[in-house]
């Protein structure tokens, strides 16, 4: 692994919740440790970790806790100024809560959380504000990678390409974007509480080449969905449609079935409904149950198992679906031994 210097030469935060406590400056210095943030005791408590990696990068974690959370109440936490010695490619994920970082760089409102999605950035400073959502506790991890890294981990044309679809090839510039949670969830756990020293940071730094390589493989799927021609798709969606009539035993995750489709799990999901009229998952449920009305008519097998091989992880799942889709329990069904007639809603 290339050992570089930081790409962070000097950071200085004006705490504007605290205004009249001095400025913080953190230069190249990183904090293994989370250290206090400036916050009086009757609002909540904040910390900030940091962490310098091998490759040019840093990664930082922020947590604000608020003893008593207050819809629609913000809190302008303070000014946050950071020098590069390069441009860098910057990742704001929050895994809870809500920031509104007001970018002076690129003149600016940036609202990011689980809702909104994560803020990126492709710029060689920053200067912004940043202003809390006391609705409830805000956790963040953020990641600044040195452009010149990013080209020698990707290559020129690939770091270029995820940075035109995310929008910030241009610099300065900043964007916010939804990105699925399988990806995100990547780069929330890079900080190990379990590893210490260089151990902590090998990690750390693996933790980042695999969020980055998730980034860019969603964004290609996205890509790919964007341009499959239409008769394809529907070729897709079709052999999907038979693959689902034939399913026997585990359910596939939405996540495999995009795969090995090649379109995103968001985009396979809504074509199907569009198509068939249900999602995939309601789809299956809908003919497994359709099959448990035959199986009960006509063998003794007992709920339990019944339930199992249909994929319901409890035998009163399954008898609430059976009951909500047909009118009547699979017990009265099986007991009175009556042919009652199935009701076609399948899809």
């Amino acid at each position: 692994m290339v050992v570089m210097k930081s790409p962070v030469i000097n950071s200085r935060f004006y705490w504007l919740v605290q205004p009249e406590l001095p400025v913080t400056e953190f230069g190249e210095s990183e904090h293994d440790v989370p250290i206090p943030i400036p916050m009086p005791e009757e609002i909540g408590q904040s910390s900030l970790k940091s962490m310098h990696l091998p490759m040019n990068s840093v990664i930082y974690y922020g947590y604000h806790h608020f003893n008593v959370v207050q819809n629609g109440r913000l809190l302008h936490l303070g000014d946050f100024k950071l020098q590069f010695n390069e441009p860098v490619f910057v990742v704001h994920s929050a895994r809870i809560g809500q920031t509104i970082f007001s970018d002076r760089v690129v003149g600016t409102d940036l609202l990011f959380g689980p809702k909104t999605g994560t803020l990126f950035q492709h710029v060689d400073a920053l200067d912004y504000l940043a202003t809390l959502d006391c609705s409830e506790n805000i956790e963040i991890t953020a990641i600044v990678v040195g452009k010149s890294v990013l080209d020698k981990m990707l290559g020129d044309e690939q770091a270029r390409i995820l940075l035109k679809r995310l929008q910030i090839e241009q610099m300065p510039s900043a964007c916010v974007y939804k990105v699925p949670r399988s990806v995100d969830v990547i780069l929330h756990s890079c900080l190990p509480k379990h590893l210490t020293g260089n151990l902590s940071k090998l990690f750390a730094q693996a933790k980042v080449l695999e969020y980055i390589c998730a980034l860019i493989g969603h964004l290609t799927r996205k890509e790919n969905d964007e341009k499959l021609p239409e008769a394809k798709r529907l070729k897709q969606l079709q052999q999907l449609h038979d693959d689902l009539e034939k399913l026997e035993g585990k359910v596939p995750t939405l996540d495999e079935l995009a795969t090995q489709f090649g379109m995103s799990a968001r985009v396979l999901n809504d074509e199907f409904k569009k198509v068939y009229g249900s999602s995939i998952y309601s789809y299956i449920s809908e003919l497994r149950l359709t099959e448990a009305h035959e199986v009960l008519l006509k063998t003794d097998i007992p709920m339990k198992s019944l339930a199992m091989t249909m994929g319901y992880s409890h035998v009163n799942h399954f008898i609430s679906a059976f009951g909500r889709k047909f009118g009547y329990s699979p017990g009265s069904l099986r007991k009175k031994g009556k042919q009652a007639p199935i009701v076609d809603s399948s899809p």
